[in-house]
Order: structure tokens, then sequence, then C-alpha cells
């Protein structure tokens, strides 16, 4: 068994939009949404740890450092 990050797929460059206030119709209001820019290590980090070093999980992972 590993990790749900062993080997996933690339990360995207946007996340799934982001609330920004709302519109209305007159009657109901709607979430107004834009798309933010993902700002998190691409590259894992936890294998730079100590506990990430010793973690036989991690082998193979093609996002090791």
């Amino acid at each position: 068994m590993t990790y749900g990050c062993y080997n996933r797929a690339p990360l995207g460059q946007l996340v799934i939009p982001a609330q920004d206030g709302h519109f209305t119709d007159g009657f109901t209001r709607y979430p107004k949404l834009k798309p933010i820019h993902f700002r998190m290590e691409k590259d894992c980090v936890y294998t730079t740890s100590e506990l990430g070093k010793a973690d036989k999980k991690c082998e193979g992972c093609r996002w090791r450092k």
C-alpha cells in the first residue's frame, strides 16, 4: 500500500475557482467565482524531513527530492 500522492499527476497552475462576492437576479444570490493561482509546493516537501527520509512507502516516487 502506498500514499495517495505517490506518483500522482502533476499539479495545475490554477485551482477550482474561489468565491469573490456574489451577484443577484433580484430574487436569488449567486456566487461570483474567480480562479486562484496555485501557491503550494509542487514537489514533495515531506521527504526532506527526517520522517520522510525514513519512510519506505515513498521509495520510488517521482516527486521525492
